[in-house]
């Protein structure tokens, strides 16, 4: 069933799921198996008219779609507003994905997101009359939640403590310095060139000896240093509690923070042809008011491009050229690529790599792990490797 009704307090809440229709190029490609994602509007509608003819008196949709921006006026949009826009009778819709907070009530529905990855969360309340089954009121606050706020559970510490020392054994030697921070999110590294991007891929090219490097900004999950808490406190991180910076220390943690999907590099060659076609798949999703933080977005070593977001997709690249300003014309001329394996199997969109070609190589995070280890010290730079035209 494509929903679930509980019992809170006598009053029956349906919840009905939805997810991401571009769910599938999101994860390995294959990973969905035989699922097949449809139209989420679709399909939460009709699960919202089930729900009620079984006697749900609220119903609330939880759905993977986000706001990516708000318009002139203030208002967010993006796939959850589209959403709610093509739904009806939802007494609640929780959105996630894009880590934009707000909340609106569209089309007579209360439409809400908070920040990702627990740094705020929204405690809703919605108020029924007894009688006649109708919402009478709703209403959002949004909080941050603190650990000095909380009262460690002594049991839950105690059975954390072997598996966070064995953490500390694997992850908290000290492999280099960052001179400052290389920043992350939220969106950065999805619509612009990124300091981090550039050392990531700059990794995978030289470790490899590659001509280009290339990988995806919804890969990239963390600053550098990351909010990774090693049990040194001497040691300089962003974190309170450690040091001051810069320069910071950095250390094994970071780079499974930064690199979290275990992705292995993958090395290949590919025709201008093909490079082109990746880059217009990178920017496709860019909206001509800037907004618009797909994942897809590249991250790129050893090359540069200028693109347009006044085009539309497929026409949106207006040069390409290796980092000696050499042209790389959209034609069957080869190059080497150092690349991640999600993206070389199609993930994302990048389906023009789906060739059969690909030589695995190491886990993405230990080829960045070596890159700073063999440069001792790291700092963030941008070289004007992408460009946006107007």
């Amino acid at each position: 069933m494509p929903f679930r009704i509980f019992d809170v307090g006598g009053v029956k809440v349906a919840v009905v799921g939805a997810t991401n229709p571009e769910a599938p190029e999101l994860v390995n490609p294959g990973n969905f198996g035989t699922i097949e994602v449809t139209d989420p509007a679709q399909a939460a509608n009709r699960a919202r008219k089930r729900a009620r003819q079984m006697g749900a008196q609220i119903v609330v949709a939880i759905v993977h779609l986000g706001a990516t921006g708000f318009d002139e006026t203030g208002n967010p949009i993006g796939p959850v507003v589209d959403f709610a826009n093509q739904v009806h009778g939802f007494d609640v819709i929780f959105g996630d994905h894009t880590d934009v907070q707000f909340s609106r009530v569209i089309n007579k529905q209360l439409v809400l997101e908070n920040r990702s990855r627990g740094l705020t969360y929204a405690r809703t309340l919605l108020t029924l009359d007894p009688e006649n089954g109708k919402v009478l009121n709703s209403s959002v606050e949004f909080v941050t939640p603190l650990a000095s706020q909380v009262a460690p559970d002594p049991a839950i510490v105690s059975l954390l403590t072997p598996f966070r020392q064995e953490l500390a054994r694997r992850l908290d030697g000290v492999v280099g310095v960052a001179s400052d921070l290389f920043p992350r999110g939220p969106g950065f590294e999805r619509e612009r060139e990124t300091a981090l991007g550039n050392l990531i891929t700059d990794a995978f090219r030289l470790r490899y000896q590659t001509q280009l490097g290339f990988t995806v900004g919804g890969g990239i999950r963390a600053s550098l240093p990351s909010g990774y808490t090693p049990v040194d406190t001497t040691l300089r991180r962003l974190t309170p509690g450690y040091a001051p910076g810069p320069p910071f220390d950095l250390v094994i943690g970071d780079a499974f923070t930064i690199l979290p999907f275990i992705n292995e590099v993958v090395t290949r060659t590919v025709t201008g042809a093909q490079l082109h076609a990746m880059l217009e798949n990178g920017v496709s999703r860019i909206n001509p008011d800037g907004s618009g933080t797909e994942g897809r977005f590249p991250q790129i070593s050893g090359f540069r491009f200028t693109f347009t977001a006044s085009q539309p997709p497929g026409s949106r690249v207006l040069s390409v050229a290796l980092a000696d300003g050499t042209p790389i014309l959209p034609d069957a001329t080869v190059y080497t690529l150092a690349t991640i394996d999600f993206v070389n199997n199609g993930g994302d969109g990048y389906t023009m790599l789906v060739d059969g070609q690909g030589v695995t190589r190491e886990l993405e995070s230990d080829v960045l792990l070596e890159h700073i280890r063999s440069q001792g010290i790291v700092s963030p730079r941008l070289e004007g490797r992408i460009t946006r035209a107007p």
